[in-house]
């Protein structure tokens, strides 16, 4: 354990059709510094940006908006913190479409003290992530895996307790909505500092992946 990336996963749809140089143009005018931009892969392309892994919920939040609405595109943004964390937002044509916390007790993102309200918008919900999910998922996959996610939730399988924790949790999730698993477990970070390379975390296909630096840079 021990890891901690963000990430965002782009869609692309009969109704927004785009392509890797359309998703550069928007993130240079988005992104603070620099960020990679994958190609497309199962209809989803990954953007991996620097200023997003100092962690703060309202930037990361505000760059999937941009991102979303500047392509009219579903836009997920993963982050896991500390290996242990996983939260997830859905923006749809830059419309906040859900949120996601397995433990919003533990962290409240600078709100003073959690509330009924926080929890409630941090819970995540299944059936509106149903929509964009692969053919054959079912509401009670997701439920099961919403269970088993929360960190006061414990589900049982041969006697014993188990839990997702941080990038297991993003390895189980994106099975439903047909996102690479290594995509979704990568950060900024993981393609850039040495220490990562030899890990297994350096993608073979990362000599495709492009970089660009923001406009004002």
């Amino acid at each position: 354990m021990g890891e901690k990336f963000v990430n965002y996963q782009v869609k692309s749809s009969s109704l927004s059709v785009f392509s890797i140089s359309d998703i550069c143009e928007a993130v240079k005018k988005i992104t603070k510094s620099q960020a990679y931009i994958t190609p497309e892969k199962n209809g989803w392309f990954s953007i991996y940006d620097r200023t997003s892994e100092e962690f703060i919920y309202h930037e990361i939040s505000a760059f999937a908006q941009k991102v979303s609405e500047a392509l009219s595109s579903t836009v997920f943004a993963f982050i896991v913190l500390s290996g242990i964390n996983f939260i997830y937002l859905l923006y749809d044509s830059g419309e906040l479409i859900d949120e996601f916390y397995d433990d919003p007790e533990s962290f409240t993102f600078g709100y003073e003290y959690v509330n009924d309200k926080i929890r409630k918008q941090f819970q995540g919900n299944p059936q509106k992530i149903l929509t964009y999910c692969v053919e054959g998922t079912t509401l009670q996959d997701l439920l099961h895996f919403f269970d088993i996610c929360k960190k006061n939730e414990m589900d049982h399988y041969d006697g014993k307790k188990i839990q997702y924790y941080g990038m297991d949790a993003v390895e189980e999730f994106v099975v439903f909505l047909g996102i690479d698993e290594e995509r979704a477990t990568t950060g900024y970070k993981y393609l850039e500092d040495d220490k990562f390379y030899g890990t297994g975390l350096e993608m073979e296909d990362a000599e495709d992946f492009i970089l660009v630096e923001a406009s004002s840079i």
